[in-house]
């Protein structure tokens, strides 16, 4: 009887091995998946995808929203935008989305931030992998992927001052989301450089910052100007203009004046932290109003 029981533990230790961990999901809460996921391998409306990217926000993308967070997913020519709240491990809201393609190229599906249908996101985690089960209204429907693994964590941060910044920095998944209207929708750079540096003329110089990468619609995005410092070190106001134009050179948005922001700055695990924030609304603000860089890896000089 001894030798079937033990038998029996084997069998079921050989079962439970062999058998995904699913961690309870009623634990798990919005701190749990905040940040930057990369999936690989997944399959939706059976079609394989090996790089699937999502983010999940602190904050809506439309300004005075009613919702306090955003999930964006983006695989192959699509780019799903959405503003939700979460209960536990459940988010419920409201998404757009953009399908960019030869043939229909950057053309929104709702002309825009409508933010039209309805989305409901449930997350768990199986052997520490993240699982989102999405249940959309059409057009997007409904699929669940799997595998996920955080691609971006915040370090302990500190402020940094224009020494430490200066040089240029490469980020990823960066998401612009004020854009021209005649961009079309948000711009979403796969990567981007930020360039901070001195320029001297004659006997003075200015500190200059210039943002530039190519959008999802194959647009070159450059936001260019002239840093100024403030009282605190790592807060400068930027005084910048925009220039947008697709792959043949053609220009589809840019400014004739200046707008004026806020940037914050931030060094944690030798990465760099940047954060864009509208101060005075008779500024204008501009496109990179709430835009927000994460882990930046500092380039190589050149030469």
């Amino acid at each position: 009887m001894r030798r079937f029981f033990l038998l029996g533990l084997l069998v079921t230790a050989a079962l439970l091995v062999g058998c995904p961990v699913n961690q309870n999901p009623s634990n798990i809460t919005v701190k749990d998946v905040l940040g930057e996921w990369d999936f690989s391998n997944v399959t939706i409306d059976g079609k394989l995808y090996n790089n699937v990217h999502v983010s999940i926000l602190d904050n809506p993308h439309e300004e005075g929203s009613a919702y306090h967070y955003g999930v964006d997913i983006s695989y192959g020519d699509c780019f799903i935008y959405s503003d939700g709240d979460f209960a536990d491990n459940v988010y419920t809201g409201k998404y757009e989305y953009q399908i960019v393609t030869p043939e229909e190229n950057a053309a929104s599906k709702n002309g825009g931030w409508n933010f039209t249908y309805d989305i409901t996101a449930t997350f768990s985690f199986i052997n520490d992998k993240l699982q989102i089960e999405i249940e959309a209204q059409d057009p997007i429907g409904s699929f669940t992927i799997q595998g996920g693994t955080k691609t971006s964590t915040t370090p302990d941060l500190t402020p940094a001052s224009f020494d430490e910044i200066e040089g240029i920095w490469q980020f990823t998944n960066v998401w612009i989301t004020n854009q021209p209207e005649a961009v079309g929708g948000a711009s979403f750079l796969s990567t981007c450089t930020l360039e901070i540096a001195t320029e001297v003329f004659g006997q003075g110089s200015i500190q200059t910052l210039q943002l530039k990468g190519v959008d999802q619609h194959g647009y070159n995005c450059k936001y260019f100007g002239q840093i100024i410092s403030t009282e605190e070190i790592n807060i400068f106001n930027y005084s910048y203009y925009y220039s947008i134009k697709d792959a043949d050179d053609i220009s589809i948005a840019e400014s004739s004046e200046t707008q004026t922001i806020e940037v914050k700055f931030f060094i944690g695990d030798d990465k760099l932290f940047a954060e864009f924030d509208g101060v005075d609304p008779l500024d204008g603000y501009g496109p990179l109003d709430g835009v927000r860089l994460y882990n930046g890896v500092k380039q190589p000089e050149e030469g």
